[in-house]
């Protein structure tokens, strides 16, 4: 599931992919989901109107192209994977000035905020989104069965790492 936050920007994305899309316009929502898991799943893009309330197994991996609307939104809309067990995949494609600007504009919002301090997270990911989330801060280390965030295993830090000692090589 790819998630945007325009209905525009949703059917656009979904042209591009060559996939269905799905969001609050669209007439026939039930067919158009019917239609998706039908064709074996694949991708759907859609806006937040598929992010609660839906369970379909064989998800397994969530996109959101720019900031989540909060950190309950997040935490919905990667829901959405997993429901048979299986491991999913999360991705946020968000740059910082954005997020940075949002977090500005938004200073009371504390769900708002909860989604900046994760997407900007230095530490473990887990343990932000548990500790708004449940009130207990749970990091990946803590957990025998669950996949580690990107900053708790191979990930983004795994590749800033290995991205700065082939810098470092290379001078």
């Amino acid at each position: 599931v790819v998630y945007c936050h325009s209905k525009a920007n949703c059917e656009h994305i979904a042209w591009e992919l060559s996939c269905p899309y799905y969001h609050a316009d669209v007439i026939d929502r039930a067919d158009t989901l019917q239609q998706w898991l039908a064709s074996d799943g694949g991708l759907i893009v859609a806006t937040s109107a598929l992010g609660t309330g839906v369970d379909f197994p064989g998800i397994v991996f969530i996109l959101h192209v720019g900031m989540p609307w909060s950190a309950i939104d997040f935490a919905q809309e990667s829901g959405r994977g997993g429901r048979e067990g299986e491991t999913v995949g999360s991705i946020v494609l968000a740059d910082r000035l954005s997020v940075r600007r949002t977090l500005e504009q938004k200073p009371d919002d504390v769900n708002v905020q909860a989604m900046g301090d994760f997407l900007l997270a230095t530490g473990c990911r887990r343990a932000q989104l548990s500790e708004f989330l449940d009130g207990r801060a749970i990091e990946c280390s803590e957990l025998e069965s669950a996949a580690n965030c990107d900053r708790c295993g191979e990930g983004v830090a795994e590749c800033q790492n290995k991205q700065a000692t082939t810098s470092r090589e290379w001078q």
